[in-house]
């Protein structure tokens, strides 16, 4: 019995490292402005499933962006004032969007305000684990998909959109659950979510 147990908690750490196995030991992640959201663009190759299992269906992609914000507004496929201002005004449900890509960041979002951040393996496994814990899930744990469409997959999210919790508030929390020494209170708009992520990162630059 003694045996059989010892065999079987060495089978589980060999695949428990297995998942990490080739993975790099610091990894580069992108804060990216595009219009009216704030996003995180990152390799899929730098993410261990271990932190992120739903991100195995963007594996065939090079890359993958991920966002949150109010569920109506974000899925506007155009600017609409009304639903802008009703986004900010009163909590809101929100959505987490997730897109994957081809191409760097740097030809596919060219023009885009960024940053560069560096994460250590157990940082970026830290962050990545903030997009598996904000999917609202269904019974069988099965993230529950609302829309698809533009490109983008939309999933139902955890927490309420709001003027004091917008897109950049929960780009600068899922730093801080990395291990940064981030603000998150008080960060509202992308350009307070750059100034307190610049010592972490390159200066800001449209790529």
């Amino acid at each position: 019995m003694i045996v059989k147990n010892l065999t079987i908690g060495l089978l589980l750490y060999l695949i428990s490292s297995q998942k990490v196995s080739g993975l790099s030991d610091s990894v580069d992640v992108f804060v990216i402005q595009q219009e009216y959201h704030t996003g995180i663009s990152l390799r899929t190759a730098d993410v261990n499933l271990g932190a992120w299992p739903e991100c195995a269906e963007f594996k065939k992609h090079a890359w993958v962006d991920v966002g949150w914000g109010d569920r109506r507004f974000y899925q506007s496929p155009d600017y609409n004032p009304l639903l802008a201002l009703k986004a900010i005004a009163i909590p809101n449900p929100s959505v987490m969007r997730i897109e994957g890509y081809t191409q760097h960041p740097s030809i596919y979002l060219k023009g885009c305000p960024t940053l560069k951040i560096r994460l250590s393996r157990k940082q970026m496994d830290r962050f990545c684990t903030v997009f598996h814990k904000t999917y609202v899930c269904s019974s069988d744990g099965t993230p529950k998909e609302v829309n698809s469409s533009y490109g983008y997959k939309f999933y139902n999210a955890k927490g309420s959109y709001h003027l004091m919790n917008t897109c950049n508030t929960w780009v600068a929390r899922a730093f801080k659950k990395a291990g940064l020494d981030v603000p998150v209170f008080g960060i509202v708009v992308a350009k307070q979510l750059f100034k307190a992520l610049e010592p972490y990162s390159e200066k800001p630059e449209a790529v």
